[in-house]
């Protein structure tokens, strides 16, 4: 289910109650004219692609997707697969120089920094420490720890595989244009699969409610299989089974739309059962119910007005998505969509946005060699076969003045002719206010390579900072490669002869007027280190430029630029997850919540407020790469902490911290936050009670470290358990023996932990306890 269609009075239940998105302040809309902040119950189609037009990604003359990819990917007019510069290559009009072959390298120096920048943002993302910030009631209370756990659970499991990807795309994005936006939702996929129900299972269930004393249709029914004429009785029969088993199927916060089981394959099923003894039903379940991050392209799936000064107070967000026909007509179904737009947009199969020379137009062939187009050519081929579709969303006022994000979902090549008009039903799939339980925000997140200008769309990837050094670079190893070739195999002089053309370049014979006939090699100019020289000074530029490691670059600068932009890289992700939390929060069954987490959700009150008070943050200090840091840094916290005689540092948060510094993937193996470690005592506890009120010995643990904290646990449950203080009453009762054996094995191992002895190792032999209670029974 797409998380962007809006909310509409004619949309099933099942399709409002799964917007929710994320959440934050309301952004200031900014409006192009005045009645392009009021919402309409109908979307202004030619409107909305005046201002998609607005969204054009060219700036001063720099086209923000191809003239960075020319430059990351080393791309230039006249190319050959040699590396070399021939004349049939260039275009009409251009000379070869400086000669015929002549060296015409590439230097991928923008793409080299690029990945470097890339592979240490992303591994900063997986070896991130997390915390949740909040209020301190919030520590306190356990809430925090049940944020982290709902996060680091979705994060380490439904989302890692799609993590690893579009956090690195994320990074890719921004690094090489200068912004990315991180894209957050909520996915529910209803799906079917066969069930086969069999005749004898039927009756022995029947024969169960008779013995019961119920007598209804249901017990009736596998004998009304049986007997044809009662066949339209027992599909009416079937229908009301199945329409029954999906009710009881649906999560506990979520009501799905199923279609009913229809007559004709009811009545299929019926001579199934009749003839075979088992038939086979298609039976709904929830596949997909999860949150999704996924990294946006500006200028390719993404588009906004340059006016933007961020992502929030953009006047519109335009997302493009692109489906097969099925994929298409499936989600339209789903989603309730305009019919009829649907049958216009499948006739526009194979048309695609894209801007050229700052001018947005369609295209409408096929796009099989896309990867010269000048929407950056990532476009993939084969585009013939997939329909564009366009989300709009946008800040809108309605008529009581309440402010909402509002979703208007088109095909821009619909109506086209008729721009600037409000266009009739048919023109759209869907349209109107987003059901935005938890905020107004767009459900997204941005990340800057610099904050140079306020402007978002004023922001520089690293190509088109890169772009003249490294043409300085390539131009210094051309004329080193070119220099080698003339040196080794210098031109020769040749007496001229009328009506011969000669070329230059190396072993060429070059014609002159002298007095000998005689060949013999031109000689050469004297050259320096100029080009060696170049390459150094260049080099050195780039390093401190970008913090590199280098000879030129002082540690601290590398150390600072670094962290400065895995910060910032950091807290883009930790945005997007928190909205993933916060859409957890009210999307998740409340029972999954609390099997993942081992914590009470009731407890914490409304998981919605929880969410608005608090932040996952992500940090990482770039200086953990190195293990003669963490060492030494660790090394120096623990002779802290053994001077410590206040008890000001917590020995097994400092503990968790060695551990995740060295390893996250282990942290997350090993380490149980005090809150959940709590829980999970209380619940051992609770257990022994239960096992013990019952007659049955508990489990000891041989010096067992949280002995004193079970005797507290223990104390409360008998405070407040009628059912435990009755037990205790009785003098001969199995229960306070075994309590009493129970709690001198605590006792044990709070003040004799060490002591290594048979019995003694918990503290009392448990068999001669019971032998007493049972009468020898228990040896």
């Amino acid at each position: 289910m797409s998380f962007l269609t809006p909310r509409s009075v004619n949309l099933p239940q099942r399709v409002r109650r799964g917007l929710a998105l994320c959440c934050g302040c309301a952004a200031i809309v900014r409006v192009i004219a005045p009645n392009q902040a009021l919402a309409t119950d109908t979307p202004d189609i030619g409107a909305l692609q005046l201002l998609f037009s607005s969204c054009a990604p060219a700036a001063h003359g720099w086209d923000r997707l191809s003239d960075n990819d020319n430059v990351r990917y080393t791309r230039w007019a006249g190319q050959s697969p040699d590396g070399r510069r021939h004349q049939k290559n260039l275009p009409q009009g251009e000379t070869v120089f400086p000669h015929e072959g002549a060296s015409d390298a590439r230097i991928p120096a923008a793409d080299e920094v690029i990945n470097e920048q890339v592979d240490y943002l992303t591994e900063g993302f997986w070896r991130a420490m997390a915390r949740v910030q909040g209020n301190p009631q919030t520590e306190a209370s356990g809430q925090a720890a049940y944020a982290r756990k709902l996060i680091e659970w979705i994060k380490g499991t439904k989302l890692y595989g799609e993590l690893v990807e579009e956090i690195e795309l994320h990074a890719q994005n921004a690094c090489t244009y200068g912004t990315s936006l991180l894209q957050v939702g909520w996915e529910r996929t209803l799906a079917y699969r066969y069930h086969t129900i069999k005749l004898g299972e039927l009756m022995a269930a029947a024969q169960q409610r008779t013995d019961s004393g119920q007598v209804d249709a249901l017990t009736l029914f596998p004998q009304m299989i049986l007997d044809p004429t009662l066949e339209e009785d027992c599909v009416a029969i079937l229908q009301q089974m199945h329409a029954h088993y999906v009710q009881s199927r649906q999560p506990s916060n979520y009501e799905w739309d199923v279609q009913p089981l229809s007559a004709k394959r009811a009545r299929q099923a019926i001579h199934e059962l009749r003839k075979d003894g088992e038939a086979t039903l298609p039976l709904p379940y929830l596949c997909r119910n999860q949150p999704f991050v996924r990294a946006r392209k500006l200028w390719e799936d993404a588009f906004i007005p340059e006016t933007a000064r961020d992502i929030q107070s953009a006047q519109a967000v335009f997302l493009l998505d692109y489906y097969t026909e099925a994929q298409l007509r499936a989600q339209a179904e789903a989603e309730e969509w305009d019919p009829a737009w649907l049958e216009s947009a499948v006739k526009l199969k194979g048309q695609y946005s894209e801007f050229s020379q700052g001018q947005w137009t369609f295209h409408t062939g096929d796009a099989t060699s896309s990867a010269e187009s000048s929407n950056g050519g990532t476009l993939a081929s084969g585009m013939s076969e997939l329909i564009e579709v366009t989300t709009c969303l946008r800040k809108l006022v309605d008529a009581d003045g309440v402010l909402a994000v509002y979703s208007t979902i088109y095909h821009g090549n619909i109506n086209n002719a008729e721009r600037g008009t409000r266009n009739a039903a048919g023109a759209y799939a869907a349209h109107g206010p987003l059901d935005y339980p938890l905020g107004l925000n767009y459900p997204l997140v941005q990340w800057r390579f610099e904050v140079a200008q306020r402007a978002l769309c004023a922001t520089r990837g690293i190509p088109q900072i890169m772009a003249t050094w490294q043409n300085t670079l390539k131009a210094m190893e051309d004329a080193t490669v070119t220099r080698t070739n003339l040196e080794t195999c210098p031109p020769i002089l040749v007496e001229q002869i009328m009506g011969v053309n000669y070329r230059f370049g190396p072993f060429v014979q070059v014609p002159v007027k002298r007095g000998s006939a005689k060949p013999e090699f031109m000689q050469m100019p004297g050259g320096g280190k100029t080009a060696e020289f170049m390459t150094q000074h260049v080099q050195g530029r780039i390093d401190r430029y970008f913090g590199r490691p280098g000879l030129e670059t002082p540690p601290e600068l590398s150390l600072i630029k670094r962290q400065k932009r895995v910060r910032t890289f950091l807290l883009s992700c930790s945005q997007a997850l928190s909205f993933c939390f916060k859409l957890m929060s009210v999307n998740l069954p409340p029972e999954q919540i609390e099997q993942i987490t081992g914590l009470p959700r009731g407890q914490f009150g409304d998981a919605g407020a929880i969410a608005d008070d608090m932040l996952y943050l992500l940090t990482y200090d770039v200086q953990e790469l190195s293990p003669d840091f963490r060492d030494a840094r660790n090394k120096r916290l623990f002779e802290l902490a053994q001077t410590d005689r206040t008890g000001t540092i917590d020995m097994s948060k400092l503990i968790a911290y060695f551990v995740r510094s060295e390893d996250p993937a282990v942290a997350a193996e090993v380490i149980t936050d005090q809150q959940g470690a709590t829980a999970a005592i209380f619940k051992q506890v609770k257990g022994d009670f239960d096992d013990m009120l019952k007659g049955i010995p508990p489990q000891l643990t041989e010096n067992d470290p949280t002995a004193e904290q079970q005797m507290k646990f223990a104390e409360q449950i008998m405070q407040v358990s009628p059912v435990y203080q009755q037990a205790a009453q009785q003098p001969n009762g199995p229960f306070l023996k075994l309590l009493e054996a129970w709690m001198k094995s605590k006792q044990f191992s709070r003040d004799q932990l060490g002591v290594n002895k048979v019995s003694g190792r918990v503290g009392v032999d448990m068999s001669q306890v019971m032998q007493q209670q049972l009468g020898g029974g228990v040896t």
